[in-house]
């Protein structure tokens, strides 16, 4: 008799398991509210991207058709996931917090950001993105930095072993955006190095919204930026280094050349 119970509520499980799996596969999903990813009600999803959208009973993962979160949305992610074929809207927002985010699939387009994504995670590390999958930053899509962690500069940065840059493709107009008082890596550093001439993004210095000042930037060696410098937060910049805005300076707040500071090279100052 108990062996008999077990059984069945064994075969039950596998069932139900069986069936959230074959829910998530190939279903279009699209975010209904602001909330966890992993919560299956901040969803809604269809067997066709222009069908009849329901409340979905299985969040997302990397086997669902396509994943959208829609303007007016924030969604979290607060334990690990294997995403692709997502894209974030205008006016909408991926928040990273917890877990392990994985980037995957056969396409460069795992995560397209037209709106915001959020790196909030405590960790050090970045998204894993496995190739040939890949981070598509669009004209006025922003990834923005919000916890101070090093190696978080690896997504724009050429100097960091587990960074993105042959994964991530900053378009002209797309927007890296430092909101954090910690200094981002400056000592023999390239930032947006595949950008091509004439494909401008834009390194945004927001900071904190605190009344800590923002950390002096600039060491003995060079420190390039392939594109337009936004500085939103007073910087000093500092020691002998050369430091190459490629396209330009603009921005709200101050930027002082300390005493000693390196040359300041623009190159090729291009409106946007």
């Amino acid at each position: 008799m108990t062996k008999s119970f077990f059984g069945g509520l064994v075969a039950v499980l596998l069932l139900l398991q069986s069936n959230i799996i074959q829910a998530q596969t190939g279903q279009f999903y699209r975010s209904r509210v602001t909330g966890e990813w992993a919560v299956a009600s901040t969803w809604e999803w269809s067997n066709a991207i222009n069908g009849t959208y329901t409340i979905a009973t299985a969040a997302p993962n990397n086997t669902a058709n396509s994943i959208l979160i829609q303007n007016g949305h924030t969604v979290t992610i607060e334990s690990s996931v294997s995403i692709d074929e997502t894209t974030v809207a205008i006016g909408g927002t991926l928040r990273w917090v917890k877990g392990n985010l994985n980037v995957v699939g056969s396409s460069n387009n795992g995560l397209t950001i037209i709106g915001m994504f959020e790196d909030a995670s405590n960790s050090a590390g970045l998204p894993s993105v496995t190739s040939p999958s890949g981070i598509v930053v669009t004209p006025g899509g922003i990834l923005r930095v919000i916890v101070e962690k090093n190696k978080k500069d690896g997504y724009a940065s050429n100097n960091i072993n587990d960074g993105l840059k042959e994964k991530i493709n900053w378009q002209h107009g797309s927007i890296f955006d430092w909101a954090v008082d910690l200094a981002f890596e400056d000592d023999n550093t390239i930032y947006f190095p595949n950008a091509a001439e004439g494909t401008i993004p834009i390194f945004r210095i927001t900071g904190s919204s605190g009344t800590d000042p923002f950390s002096m930037i600039g060491k003995g060696n060079p420190l390039v930026i392939n594109g337009l410098l936004e500085v939103n937060k007073a910087v000093q910049l500092q020691l002998a280094g050369q430091k190459t805005f490629r396209n330009g300076i603009i921005g709200t707040a101050n930027l002082t050349m300390n005493a000693g500071c390196g040359k300041i090279l623009i190159i090729e100052p291009l409106p946007l």
